[in-house]
């Protein structure tokens, strides 16, 4: 984030293209473990992920981009408490032998 504060404007609004240059690339680096699956298939796991620690649909919501239907009252989910139900979920990877 660092490198690019502000973010990536060529594919700002344009969800489709940065769909397609994501799966290809989880797909040339064999990241995927179907074919089956795709960013999309990502998605669905870490809301999945977020509904087994029983995470708020406010803080879910929040996560994933999506809008909170609800009347809007205060500044919604905090950096922090966003951190602590990312770390809920987070994965470990096995350790190498």
């Amino acid at each position: 984030m660092k490198l690019h504060p502000e973010g990536f404007p060529r594919y700002r609004d344009k969800a489709a293209s940065l769909s397609a240059l994501v799966n290809k690339v989880l797909t040339n680096k064999k990241l995927l473990p179907t074919s089956e699956h795709s960013l999309y298939s990502l998605r669905h796991t870490f809301e999945d992920r977020l509904t087994a620690v029983e995470a708020p649909e406010k803080v879910v919501a929040s996560l994933m981009g999506h809008k909170w239907m609800r009347p809007k009252y205060g500044a919604g989910p905090s950096l922090a408490q966003k951190r602590e139900w990312l770390q809920k979920i987070a994965f470990t990877p096995p350790a190498l032998i």
